[in-house]
């Protein structure tokens, strides 16, 4: 079936453990975009524990695409030499995530393992770079492509829009996109073409507790936006997303949040939250669970692993979790729901 989905994932002990739980039928679907994120507190990466989940949480056979941008520049080379290194032993089928802000002893690096492994790159493009004029991208990515010594059918090209906080963002990032895809070189060339964003808030502060709230997946809005203007350009880009997760990298919150869950349906997330000050604590997330099941748009212990484990909770055959067990089961529906979506109806 190819290529059909991008989820930019925080590498994380929830996302990590949705991954481990994914249908192997979708994960040749499926592209992750793995942020690799720093200790809690730090600009340091466990990089031999992170190759580990890796090996052990995403099917050997399938690539993975890493990022190591939220880490900060300094020791870049050296976390790449040493990322990659491991990943080559362990023969994870890793894709090293450029930006155009790359210095040259990255690049460096970079095109040595690139040469080596024979398994090209993922040049993402952030959402600032995606204001400037097309024209300028075309010359970045040219010189770019030919620093790395890659073909254009070697790179997956990620057109990534970050936060897509209302309707006119999403508007403008639609035309904006338009603009790059029919201005950007090689658009027929590049191995994938991605366009992403998120709009999942930074957190849940402005959902009431106990109340059933629908948030607008307006990822999905800006795909609307480009499927209907498909006419003006070349190629219909994959669909690209941050998960049930905040687009920008941010430390941890200090504080146990309360009991949550993040439900993806039809252009929306459904949201429920408990309360911090409630004596039941982590079991309210029992009763979280009982009202999402109840939708009529819940999808059933088949679909995903983290569905089945929602049904589970609420029989009590397991226990209520924690916030990692909350992100795992939300992103695990997320991503078998969204490739279920775009593989049966072609919108995610």
């Amino acid at each position: 079936m190819g290529l059909l989905y991008m989820p930019i994932l925080k590498g994380r002990s929830g996302e990590f453990e949705a991954l481990a739980h994914i249908a192997r039928s979708t994960a040749g679907s499926v592209l992750p975009l793995i942020e690799a994120v720093p200790k809690s507190g730090t600009t340091e990466l466990d990089v031999a524990g992170f190759v580990h989940k890796l090996r052990t949480d995403w099917p050997l056979g399938e690539a993975i695409a890493v990022d190591l941008d939220c880490l900060g520049s300094d020791s870049q080379p050296m976390r790449w030499d040493q990322l990659l290194t491991d990943a080559r032993r362990y023969q994870v089928k890793l894709r090293p995530v450029v930006h155009f802000a790359d210095k040259a002893p990255v690049l460096e690096v970079l095109r040595t393992a690139i040469a080596a492994d024979k398994r090209g790159c993922c040049l993402r493009i952030d959402a600032s770079e995606l204001d400037e004029n097309p024209r300028d991208l075309t010359i970045w990515a040219t010189d770019l492509v030919a620093d790395l010594l890659v073909e254009p059918e070697e790179v997956d090209l990620v057109l990534d829009f970050g936060v897509l906080g209302d309707d006119q963002v999403v508007a403008h990032a639609a035309e904006r996109a338009i603009e790059h895809l029919e201005g950007l070189p090689w658009l027929d060339r590049w191995r994938s073409v991605v366009v992403a964003g998120g709009a999942f808030p930074k957190d849940l502060s402005n959902v009431d507790p106990w109340v059933l709230t629908s948030l607008r997946r307006r990822e999905v809005d800006l795909w609307g936006g480009l499927a209907s203007r498909r006419r003006f350009f070349a190629r219909q880009p994959i669909f690209g997303d941050y998960g049930v997760g905040y687009p920008p990298h941010t430390p941890p919150a200090p504080a146990t949040p309360s009991p949550n869950i993040r439900y993806a349906v039809d252009g929306h997330w459904m949201v429920l939250r408990g309360t911090k000050k409630d004596p039941r604590g982590n079991e309210q997330y029992r009763e979280v669970c009982r009202v999402v099941s109840e939708l009529p748009e819940f999808g059933g212990a088949e679909l995903s692993w983290g569905d089945a484990s929602i049904a589970k909770v609420v029989a009590e055959e397991i226990g209520p979790g924690n916030p990692q067990k909350w992100r795992a089961y939300g992103t695990s529906h997320h991503l078998e729901y969204v490739t279920s979506r775009l593989a049966s109806l072609g919108a995610p």
